[in-house]
């Protein structure tokens, strides 16, 4: 698999996108992922935003991120790595997570 390849499953589940102005994909049975496309017109931080929004977050086990930009091979995720943790409370159940 090339780098520009994705997984379809991460942690037992199916992976399912976050989209701006949708609910997250049910908890219960998605691995979910917040990931910005080339030329994408939403940025990661709108993408977290969206996450961390929506009432089912607490429910969230297992969470994918990335690409976090077009340029993620020469941009380091610290920033988006600083606002997950400074929301730990807002995802209790989270277990599983890659970036």
């Amino acid at each position: 698999m090339g780098f520009w390849e994705r997984d379809n499953e991460f942690a037992g589940k199916k992976i399912a996108d976050v989209q701006p102005d949708n609910p997250i994909p049910d908890p219960a049975t998605s691995a979910v992922r917040i990931a910005v496309e080339y030329d994408s017109e939403t940025n990661i931080e709108e993408l977290m935003s969206t996450l961390l929004e929506d009432p089912k977050a607490d429910q969230i086990t297992t969470l994918v991120i990335g690409p976090w930009s077009e340029e993620m091979f020469e941009t380091p995720p610290n920033e988006l790595v600083e606002r997950l943790v400074a929301a730990a409370d807002q995802l209790p159940s989270l277990t599983a997570l890659f970036f």
